[in-house]
């Protein structure tokens, strides 16, 4: 059996980032507020507790999104884990592996982040990346990169177009 991977350092910065944007806003609007008008000091008081309590938890939530989902490249298949209390298993066998795309918008391409999705046999080219069942939503760019370089040599399947670097 292979070694088990993470999805790259990024994947946990971009988690990070989504679950401490409120927070930060708000401990922003905190400081605003108690520059502009010291009178409502105990309001900016409160708002900042609030907004430390919303980083923590958005901190704890980016870390836990991040380390509850690895892959192993077995001899015979990709093996998607993921899940902490509630642990679900998915094996996709490399001979029924049909293409390997890396998806990236503009916002995840700055973050060096990307959709990496996994077309197998018998799923229609039309919303593949809800049907399939190999998707990984967050990825670091290099690690997605070598993936889908490793998974295309295991299946013999020839990249037909790729991404810029």
């Amino acid at each position: 059996m292979g070694t088990e991977q993470k999805l790259g350092i990024r994947t946990f910065l971009y988690h990070l980032y989504q679950n401490i944007a409120t927070g930060v806003a708000i401990l922003i609007l905190a400081f605003v507020l108690a520059v502009v008008n010291p009178g409502l000091s105990s309001v900016a008081f409160v708002l900042t507790i609030v907004s430390f309590l919303i980083v923590a938890a958005g901190a704890a939530r980016g870390w836990l999104k991040y380390i509850s989902r690895t892959f192993v490249l077995d001899e015979h298949a990709l093996i998607i884990k993921q899940g902490i209390l509630s642990k679900k298993e998915t094996s996709i066998p490399y001979r029924q592996i049909q293409n390997v795309n890396i998806e990236q918008s503009l916002s995840r391409r700055i973050m060096g982040v990307s959709n990496l999705i996994i077309l197998t046999a018998g799923e229609d080219n039309n919303d593949t990346a809800e049907k399939s069942k190999g998707v990984f939503e967050i990825i670091d760019i290099s690690v997605a990169r070598n993936l889908q370089e490793n998974l295309l040599k295991r299946t013999n399947v020839q990249q037909v177009e790729s991404i810029p670097r």
